[in-house]
């Protein structure tokens, strides 16, 4: 278990490093994933940031991984400030199990993320907001409200990104 960990270590922030290979070594053996999803919370910025990346691909393909470790990620993890944890919590949000009071706190950490100087973490945002409204229809005109608000007063790729969410949301 402490291999795989290592693996997500060492070099700098311009690579992902070994990532794709712990993708492939979790997928081969779902157990690693648990260990994996606990390096979120590392002390060391580079494991914590492939962790993130890690997760979230693994999840793509297998959501309900995230299902023991939703209170955690919603209450820990997405605390976490560095921006390349931010940008993989909000693209795997959508992908929880929610109910109402889950739902009213996944709508905080996005709100909060949509303020956050990092172009990357605003765009997962905006479309982890349109996956939620999505799934529940009740959250789509607060959905494409906020993008709209961003859109206003964001860089022409957060606009791009935004025009294609609203009307992917209007549809």
């Amino acid at each position: 278990m402490k291999d795989i960990i290592k693996k997500l270590g060492g070099g700098d922030f311009r690579s992902i490093g070994r990532a794709n290979e712990v993708v492939q070594d979790v997928l081969s053996d779902l157990t690693l994933f648990k260990p994996v999803f606990n390096a979120l919370l590392s002390e060391d910025a580079l494991v914590r940031m492939r962790a993130a990346d890690v997760v979230e691909k693994t999840t793509k393909s297998f959501p309900e991984l995230l299902k023991p470790h939703k209170h955690q990620l919603l209450n820990k993890v997405s605390r976490i400030p560095q921006q390349e944890v931010r940008w993989h919590v909000a693209l795997m949000i959508p992908r929880l199990e929610l109910n109402e009071n889950d739902i009213a706190l996944a709508l905080e950490i996005l709100f909060d993320y949509l303020k956050d100087k990092s172009k990357i973490v605003v765009a997962s945002s905006m479309q982890a907001l349109a996956d939620l409204a999505k799934r529940n229809e009740e959250l789509k005109p607060l959905a494409i409200e906020r993008i709209s608000v961003v859109m206003r007063k964001g860089s022409p790729a957060i606009t791009a990104r935004g025009k294609k969410l609203l009307v992917e949301l209007n549809k």
